[in-house]
């Protein structure tokens, strides 16, 4: 059974996960410029998210 499902089931991202995903690409585009102040209230209400997901982005970015 084990190589039945090896590889076939991903960890799905997190909220927070998904989010860095965007704002990495933001940056590596140059749509989020360098030195853009990053409050969480303005990606939650863009991604419809609460804080606490975009607080945790932010830490690990």
């Amino acid at each position: 059974m084990r190589g039945f499902t090896e590889g076939l089931i991903e960890k799905p991202q997190t909220v927070a996960e998904q989010v860095a995903n965007v704002l990495r690409e933001a940056i590596a585009s140059g749509s989020l410029r360098a030195g853009t102040t990053l409050r969480q209230d303005d990606p939650a209400g863009q991604f419809g998210f609460s804080r606490m997901p975009i607080r945790d982005t932010l830490r690990q970015l």
